[in-house]
């Protein structure tokens, strides 16, 4: 068995086969060598040992010990160091002792591009330039792209604000390598690290040049970038602060957005669900659907708008970002898989037909008739222009609007028919739920009269129950309702009337919750 030694790599312990270890010491003394005290040396040498730990731990996978083989892989992915060196007295020394003619390493491929933020590029957290080096193309065009989704959809600046947060900055000669897709070797790393030094030094020059004209421009310029730091860290936490706020709202305020009420008042989001979902485990999912939702959203603007402000950036803000987004995932999940089961009972469509009524007379009169069960006269819900209300007492729902629909008779008698509907999974549940589905229309001579809602069993909950009255009026004759009179004569108020026509001209009206009628909306 061969013997092994215990080391650590920037952080990562390994246990390794001592003569693996040899090699790997033997190539870092190298590498020492040939850069000498070149700029950038020592930089040079904690960026590849930082890979060496990396690969190694990759190469290791789920073994306890690395072999001379795993080793030989990584050294191979590196190059060599003699390769790389300046022509110098060491060069030749070393190159003699070890030359590329050996065979021992390879050309490293090309590694895999990983997005980061490139400050040392960029004009404003570096997520353009950045981007552009991701998807090597020229960063002006990233720059017009933005720019016109912002002006043009508005969704730019939050989107750009969400990988300004989310996105790490490429702070090391690896992340820029691997930001633009270039093999990560000693060649690479010391020519990033010469480049980046360059760099440096030329900003020096720029910066202490135009400090000596530009001193004041340069001040207002950052001071403008503070304010828009400080304006953006505002924004978030106004953000987190409004969910928070309607968070609590919906979970201990009064729940008045609700349009549905029961004889203690309006109805609670226990009370509410009951009569929506078909299990109360659905329930208990959708409700911790909505806090993981709220959780994440409220603590990202919240800690995004709080780092942001005070600059407290570091490697766990990443950690805790990335925990958030799989929380929104994971809420993402559980709403649709919860919203799937429940829009099941809503797939088909049942309705059933009944005349009521048969009626002879020269005029049809219909009376409204106005029945409210709340107690606050002044309270009202709007969907699309109709009052809609929902009125649960023991164990039926009431509902509360009425249409009403005029048709031409193809006889001299006034039919009233009454058409229920209702959704369900299957065709005769949704049959069985339009059936149970009640209305107390009242017939007295050549009077009828309508009340403003109709109820169901509470067991059948919400599936779209409606109900609609279908009143066929004959050739010559008319209806009287709530001042209005309604004919099917041609050139009357309403639309002609023409025997030939395809289609029968149909006049609506609707009975409205607080008692009274529209006509012809």
């Amino acid at each position: 068995m061969n013997k092994t030694v215990s080391i650590h790599i920037k952080g990562f312990p390994f246990l390794i086969e001592e003569e693996a270890y040899k090699k790997l010491e033997a190539y870092l003394y190298l590498l020492k060598q040939m850069l000498g005290d070149q700029e950038g040396a020592d930089e040079i040498v904690e960026d590849i040992e930082i890979r060496i730990a990396e690969l190694l731990n990759t190469r290791k996978g789920s073994k306890q010990v690395v072999e001379m083989k795993d080793v030989e892989e990584v050294l191979q992915t590196l190059g060599d160091p003699s390769d790389y060196a300046d022509e110098s007295e060491n060069t030749a020394s070393f190159g003699e002792s070890k030359s590329k003619s050996d065979g021992q390493y390879s050309s490293p491929k090309s590694s895999e591009r990983k997005l980061y933020r490139d400050e040392e590029n960029g004009q404003l957290g570096g997520v353009c330039a950045g981007l552009a080096a991701y998807l090597n193309i020229d960063v002006t065009v990233i720059r017009l792209i933005w720019a016109g989704s912002f002006f043009i959809f508005g969704s730019g600046f939050l989107l750009y604000l969400l990988l300004w947060i989310i996105v790490p900055a490429a702070n090391s000669s690896i992340d820029r390598l691997r930001m633009k897709g270039k093999p990560i070797n000693v060649d690479t790393v010391k020519e990033e690290v010469e480049r980046a030094a360059r760099n440096v030094t030329e900003k020096s020059r720029s910066f202490a040049n135009k400090m000596k004209g530009d001193g004041k421009i340069r001040k207002g310029v950052s001071s403008i970038g503070r304010v828009f730091r400080f304006g953006i860290s505002l924004f978030l936490l106004f953000i987190g602060f409004m969910l928070s706020l309607l968070l609590v709202v919906i979970l201990f305020g009064k729940p008045q957005f609700f349009p549905a009420v029961s004889t203690e008042g309006f109805l609670s989001l226990n009370s509410l669900s009951d009569l929506i979902f078909n299990d109360p485990f659905d329930y208990q999912l959708a409700q911790l659907s909505v806090y993981l939702a709220a959780f994440s959203l409220i603590t990202f603007f919240l800690l995004g708008g709080i780092v942001m402000m005070f600059n407290l950036r570091n490697r766990w803000y990443r950690f805790i970002n990335l925990g958030l987004i799989s929380l929104g995932i994971i809420s993402t999940i559980i709403g649709f898989l919860v919203a799937s089961r429940t829009a099941r009972d809503f797939t088909v469509s049942g309705d059933i037909e009944k005349e009521i009524a048969a009626i002879s007379t020269e005029q049809l009169q219909i009376k409204t008739m106005f029945t409210s069960p709340l107690s606050n006269s002044d309270y009202k819900v709007k969907l699309n222009n109709n009052d809609w209300m929902l009125h649960v007492e023991e164990q039926s729902i009431f509902s509360y609007g009425i249409d009403v629909y005029y048709h031409p008779s193809k006889d001299s008698l006034f039919h009233v028919l009454l058409e229920k509907e209702a959704k369900a999974d299957r065709l005769q549940n949704a049959v069985n739920r339009a059936k149970n589905i009640r209305y107390g229309a009242m017939i007295s001579g050549d009077t009828i009269t309508l009340p403003n809602y109709f109820s169901y069993p509470k067991k059948d909950k919400i599936r779209a129950q409606d109900i609609e009255v279908h009143i066929y009026i004959p050739k010559g004759k008319s209806v009287a309702i709530d001042g209005e009179q309604v004919s099917m004569e041609p050139n009357s108020e309403q639309d002609d009337f023409d025997d030939d026509a395809d289609e029968p001209v149909v006049i609506r009206g609707y009975l409205k919750r607080n008692g009274t009628y529209r006509h012809n909306y």
